[in-house]
């Protein structure tokens, strides 16, 4: 019998990425109630049609002073989602039976990032301590979502309404086409200049 998200226990608020992070007991305690795991948030860039990995190749020829930044963001995104797929496998006989996936819906914009400057200034803890509990591969994660996300949208699609850009996800969703768009198989270099731009 199906369940409703209500019936659900929301066990862990980021994606399950390390098999470490949720004890197997779990599984089995909740298993009449199911719990529920949310999606990874770059799990939504490909509604953009591009490939965001040909854009770490663009900086590398400008060779910027924060490239060494860009190239740890990048290791660590790669090394975030490598040990996800891996997890994904594990859990995937108890998918349906032991847990449900959700996707969250929140601002990972330009509101986002000041309402995360306002708590971490509300906060009574020097930012040397607020920064040993930051999962710096989450962070790394939600990080690739915000560039090839949300800011991508704002710099290509921003000309749309709100209604226009939920029309065009779920057109994209249904067809399960997850190839770029003609238009943009291949971002030229102007194009790239743009998200370049944004130093991390």
């Amino acid at each position: 019998m199906s369940q409703s998200l209500t019936q659900m226990k929301l066990f862990f608020p980021d994606a399950c990425w390390r098999p470490d992070i949720i004890s197997a007991a779990i599984y089995l305690y909740f298993y009449q109630e199911k719990i529920t795991l949310p999606l990874h948030p770059s799990v939504s860039t490909f509604l953009t049609g591009i490939n965001p990995l040909d854009f770490f190749k663009f900086p590398q020829s400008r060779a910027p002073r924060w490239l060494s930044k860009l190239s740890m963001f990048e290791r660590a995104w790669i090394q975030y989602q490598t040990s996800l797929r891996r997890t994904s496998k594990i859990l995937e006989p108890l998918r349906d039976d032991g847990f449900k996936n959700v996707m969250f819906s929140y601002n990972r914009g330009k509101h986002g990032w000041e309402a995360a400057e306002d708590l971490i200034a509300s906060s009574s803890l020097p930012f040397a301590e607020i920064t040993k509990v930051i999962d710096p591969f989450s962070a790394a994660e939600e990080l690739f979502s915000h560039i090839f996300f949300e800011k991508f949208l704002e710099l290509y699609e921003g000309d749309r309404s709100e209604e226009e850009l939920a029309a065009l996800a779920a057109e994209r969703a249904r067809s399960r086409d997850f190839r770029p768009r003609d238009r943009r198989k291949k971002l030229e270099t102007s194009d790239y200049t743009l998200l370049y731009r944004m130093k991390p």
